[in-house]
């Protein structure tokens, strides 16, 4: 029930990653990431310039009340943002890979770091896996829509606290 191009390369902090033109990516946050997120309040944006370190945050985001950091996936600069999800944040759960875009940024070693995402069917596999460990840190539980297969828009609507936070952060860290 997950969307997950193949065409795109994703991260464990359930970021993906799109080469762009001249070099650049285009990075965003995958469509598990947005069932998780739920009701996103606000999205904070690096500047253009800003050097961006894989592992440190590049975007916050601001739901029910928290601030959760997510990572880079990759070294490089910021070269553009989108202000569109800025402004409705929404977007980012809606259409995680259109409109809810968050950063363009040119890599310091773009074969470097392609080299070490997933991609295609590894990519899938691991998707497939990140909902196995998703049941597991709700102990079975993990909602679905009408149609029974689907993941909840909102998954973690149950959880709420300091659990509904270490679960988020543990698919979101990397």
């Amino acid at each position: 029930g997950l969307e997950v191009p193949p065409e795109l390369f994703y991260l464990g902090g359930h970021a993906w990653v799109r080469p762009a033109s001249r070099g650049a990516v285009c990075l965003g946050l995958d469509d598990l990431a947005g069932h998780l997120l739920g009701f996103v309040d606000g999205v904070d944006l690096p500047e253009v310039g800003h050097r961006l370190r894989r592992g440190h945050p590049a975007v916050r985001l601001r739901l029910y009340g928290e601030t959760i950091e997510v990572p880079s996936p990759i070294d490089g600069s910021v070269l553009g943002v989108n202000l569109g999800v800025r402004d409705a944040p929404m977007n980012l759960v809606s259409d995680p890979y259109g409109s809810g875009w968050l950063l363009v940024v040119q890599p310091e070693q773009i074969d470097h770091d392609l080299g070490r995402l997933r991609f295609g069917r590894a990519a899938l596999a691991w998707q497939i896996g990140e909902i196995g460990r998703l049941r597991e840190l709700m102990q079975g539980s993990v909602p679905t829509a009408a149609d029974g297969g689907t993941l909840a828009p909102d998954t973690l609507a149950s959880v709420r606290g300091h659990r509904w936070l270490e679960i988020l952060q543990s698919f979101l860290g990397a």
